[in-house]
């Protein structure tokens, strides 16, 4: 029995050996025809990213801001009585726009971030006064009775019915702030001993 297992694990090694020893044959496989090139599928182009819309709120105070900045140096060209006529004349549409303007943006709704056009709005009419008497003629345009009142009119129209409506305006956009509570000062102990 044990000539058996010998012979048993040579043959079974012997067999292992020479099954490793051949090259392997290649069966060929039938593929048939090559598939046809593929078509390339044209796509359309993804349309462009949607340009953000300017806010409306922008666009309204910007135009504010160039109005204001503008209306200084519309009394730069007065000499006469003809040229006073032309600059109260757009002093008037100008009063107009920003009434117009002051109405619109009482309309929008509120966003964050827009507390900075307020600011530069400030800025503007902080510089309104001195701008004015930036013009060198504008002491002796005033001096002159006819014109003089003409551009006084017009100045104070375009104050009360231009400015006060949009500052209104702007300020009833401004978030409350909480009210401010203060502690009154602490009274004297009574026990304490006086000096």
């Amino acid at each position: 029995m044990k000539l058996y297992y010998r012979l048993l694990g040579f043959t079974f090694n012997a067999t292992c050996a020479l099954a490793g020893c051949g090259s392997p044959t290649v069966t060929p496989v039938d593929k048939g025809p090559p598939p046809p090139p593929s078509v390339a599928v044209q796509q359309p182009a993804p349309p462009p990213p949607e340009t953000p819309k300017p806010d409306p709120f922008e666009i309204a105070m910007t135009e504010v801001s160039a109005n204001l900045k503008r209306y200084p140096t519309l009394f730069a060209d007065v000499k006469d009585e003809a040229t006073a006529d032309k600059a109260v004349a757009e002093v008037s549409r100008m009063t107009s726009r920003l009434k117009e303007l002051a109405a619109e943006i009482s309309k929008l709704p509120v966003k964050s971030g827009q507390e900075k056009y307020t600011i530069s709005l400030h800025n503007d009419l902080a510089q309104l006064p001195t701008a004015l008497l930036a013009n060198p003629n504008m002491q002796q345009l005033l001096g002159d009775p006819e014109i003089g009142v003409k551009i006084n009119i017009a100045h104070l129209t375009f104050i009360n019915e231009g400015v006060q409506p949009l500052a209104g305006a702007l300020m009833s956009r401004q978030p409350a702030s909480a009210p401010v509570h203060v502690e009154p000062p602490a009274a004297p102990k009574k026990d304490s001993p006086k000096r």
